[in-house]
């Protein structure tokens, strides 16, 4: 693995991801508790990524 290179891709490609809710109703307690999961392992990838995965924050 000494001769691998990781280099950013350019340009950048884009992902979006959503949670939908159903707006008849109140959220679990399981569904905030699994959102919140999700951003914050969202965080630790990019974190870990070493600036080759990007986070945007739409809330």
């Amino acid at each position: 693995m000494a001769n691998l290179v990781f280099r950013p891709f350019e340009p950048w490609v884009s992902f979006s991801y959503h949670l939908l809710y159903p707006a008849h109703r109140a959220r679990s307690r399981a569904t905030e508790e699994f959102s919140q999961l999700l951003k914050q392992e969202l965080a630790l990838l990019v974190k870990r990524s070493n600036g080759l995965l990007r986070l945007r924050d739409h809330a």
